[in-house]
């Protein structure tokens, strides 16, 4: 089956955006304008009670900043690339945008003016293209304790990477140099050939979890097991997998 190529604007992120304005519902844990998790909060709520915007002002609304991912140049050079759409939702905590791109980089973002802090690259990609749903990703997740701030993601060729939120570094102590192989756990996973992540991570208190994407149709004799990872959030040892 031939894939169509994908035109480069489904790679360009465009936030509109608005001023904070104070909370509605103090039982909501989205707080100050920040989105934290990638539904929201930690209940998944995926709503924000910020009230500023209404139906009487937003056909007033104009684009602020436009922000370019870098996975255009990407694939600009490397024409057996493709992207299937860009699908990620950005976190935002501090005045910081972080969001994952289709190719499995990470970037953080000037909440106020679009221009980009850090971009890292795990080179992803050079694993080949992923099972499933090809070259697509959701997002990030987010930890902190209030000394060390961290970005997690799950990569195309199944790792799981903490990044150092401020500069975009991986984390030493996490696993091997900033990383966790999660096909090592997993019984007939081949990175990124039938075993990918796409979704981002959660986490809970001091836990890190993460699913996959596998194929499992009827069509598949043997496929790896979607199974669900925990990690310890510091260190990146193995907690529990079910």
């Amino acid at each position: 089956m031939r894939h169509l190529r994908r035109v480069p604007a489904y790679l360009v992120c465009l936030l509109i955006v608005g001023l904070t304005a104070l909370p509605t519902s103090a039982r909501n844990g989205v707080r100050n304008g920040e989105w934290r998790f990638y539904g929201g909060d930690q209940g998944s709520r995926k709503y924000s009670p910020l009230d500023q915007i209404n139906r009487d002002n937003v056909q007033k609304l104009k684009v602020a900043w436009s922000w370019d991912s870098p996975d255009i140049k990407l694939i600009a050079e490397n024409p057996k690339f493709y992207a299937l759409g860009y699908e990620a939702t950005p976190l935002m905590i501090g005045g910081v945008l972080y969001i994952s791109t289709s190719m499995s980089q990470v970037a953080a973002i000037d909440a106020a003016t679009g221009k980009t802090i850090w971009v890292y690259d795990p080179k992803s990609y050079e694993s080949g293209q992923p099972t499933n749903l090809g070259f697509v990703h959701r997002g990030v997740a987010y930890w902190t304790d209030g000394k060390s701030d961290r970005i997690f993601i799950g990569t195309s060729d199944a790792y799981l990477i903490a990044l150092d939120a401020k500069t975009g570094q991986p984390v030493a102590g996490f696993g091997e140099n900033g990383r966790v192989d999660l096909t090592k756990a997993i019984p007939l996973a081949v990175r990124a050939r039938n075993y990918a992540v796409t979704s981002p991570p959660m986490v809970c208190r001091d836990v890190v979890l993460v699913g996959a994407s596998i194929s499992d149709g009827p069509t598949k004799k043997e496929m790896p097991r979607g199974d669900i990872q925990a990690f310890d959030v510091r260190t990146g040892k193995p907690a529990w997998i079910f």
